[in-house]
């Protein structure tokens, strides 16, 4: 696509574009990729060097880190990232910032509009856009792209753009288990297969690191996994686990090593911040960038993810963040409860699909007060059904009566956790902006 066809489409019926895009919301994704291969060879997509990020748990927060250290190198570099929280237009960024909405609008137009004469069905949400992420990307004319994968990634929209120089898998548990599986190694199985014999990078172990060393075996992949990488604190040999919520630690990568301090809290800054280290010294490698470690500690140090144990509030101190499942919410609480507070309330809302049975108790018991509400999606589980699993002390349909009662029960030594969903962060974000 170029300029001159861009600026022909119509969007005069913005409302109407959106509508479409979100009436795909329930269509079948098409797990063989016919579907997103054809459209790719159908809009000419030429190969782009692609860096993918598949995972439960972490693949926000790594995604950025890797793009905002990239940019410092003067590298144009797109990211695509979802869910969105507020905009779709946080999915499509590039050194320039965020994707115009009006150019989204077009490019997701465009694309709906061509889905008869590729005749594979009906694109999904998740492909259309994408598709258009692709060809927004292409038309900036980037160096490299860092891609989130939707959910899994054998089956995953994004595999089908087969470009990809790097694979970075973040955290693996038990999530989206009904087309995954119901098991650490089904659900690895499934992300393994982003893997396509060039280089990957993981710091699972146990279930999901075999799964994923089986993958490496058939796609003949140079896997790094911890045994590439050693951990710092004060100078003394530590496990990734006992990194600080916050504060200095060291983590080494082959033959490189730096200190830093990532300014983003919780138990899972270490994992995460040193697979980023890692993808960033891969990724320049490849590209034969010369480096200094210096450049890319200050990167790291200052990248942040919107959403995840996001400080928007003081005395009380209020912590937002979108964990949804049981993996990221033990983490979670165990990182919270290193904050010296008088007691935690919690504000907490999930989807209908989440496995809230047995989220329900480690919620509540590690809640001095628990209020239960709502995002306000029609997916979302009906509040009173939450309470009586979770024994909470209120319920709220109205998220904004949730958060008002919060902050009436707090006082300024304790601390306030809504989390729960990241369609419950976009909710939020909106109610405080």
């Amino acid at each position: 696509m170029n300029n001159e066809i861009l600026n022909s489409i119509d969007i005069k019926n913005a409302d109407e574009i959106i509508e479409k895009l979100e009436s795909r919301a329930g269509n079948i994704p098409d797990r063989t990729l016919t579907r997103m291969k054809t459209a790719i060879e159908f809009f000419n997509l030429k190969p782009q060097k692609i860096v993918n990020i598949v995972g439960t748990n972490g693949k926000g927060t790594v995604s950025n880190a890797i793009f905002q250290t990239l940019k410092s190198f003067g590298l144009k570099v797109g990211m695509y990232t979802s869910p969105h929280l507020v905009n779709y237009t946080e999915r499509i960024v590039d050194n320039d910032g965020e994707i115009d909405y009006s150019v989204f609008l077009k490019l997701v137009k465009y694309v709906s509009d061509h889905e008869d004469e590729i005749d594979c069905g009906d694109f999904t949400y998740f492909e259309v856009i994408t598709l258009a992420a692709m060809i927004y990307f292409e038309m900036k004319n980037e160096d490299i792209l860092v891609v989130e994968a939707g959910v899994g990634g054998r089956t995953d929209a994004t595999k089908a753009l087969e470009s990809s120089i790097l694979q970075v898998i973040t955290s693996i548990s038990i999530d989206h288990s009904d087309y995954l599986g119901d098991t650490i190694y089904k659900i690895a199985q499934n992300k393994s297969g982003i893997m396509n014999g060039t280089k990957t990078i993981t710091l699972n172990t146990g279930d999901a690191l075999k799964a994923l060393s089986e993958e490496k075996e058939k796609t003949n992949t140079t896997l790094y996994t911890s045994s590439n990488f050693e951990f710092t604190v004060g100078g003394k040999i530590v496990e990734k686990e006992m990194i600080p919520v916050s504060g200095e630690f060291g983590v080494k990568f082959l033959a490189r090593e730096i200190k830093i301090n990532p300014k983003q809290f919780g138990v899972f800054r270490g994992e995460n911040y040193a697979l980023a280290f890692a993808a960033i010294v891969t990724i320049l490698k490849e590209l034969k960038i010369e480096y200094d470690n210096d450049k890319i500690v200050e990167a790291l140090n200052t990248a942040s993810w919107i959403g995840r144990t996001e400080v928007i509030g003081r005395e009380p101190l209020t912590i937002l963040d979108g964990a949804h499942n049981i993996d990221a919410i033990e983490k979670l609480f165990k990182s919270v409860s290193q904050i010296n507070s008088k007691k935690l309330i919690t504000v907490f809302a999930i989807m209908s699909r989440k496995d809230h049975e047995h989220i329900a108790p480690v919620v509540r018991n590690n809640s001095d007060i628990l209020i239960v509400t709502t995002n306000n999606d029609s997916k979302a589980l009906d509040p009173e059904t939450l309470k009586k699993e979770t024994s909470a002390d209120y319920s709220f349909y109205n998220l904004k009566d949730a958060l008002e009662k919060s902050k009436e029960l707090a006082e300024k030594d304790d601390t306030i956790l809504i989390f729960g969903s990241l369609y419950l962060v976009g909710e939020i974000l909106k109610l405080i902006k």
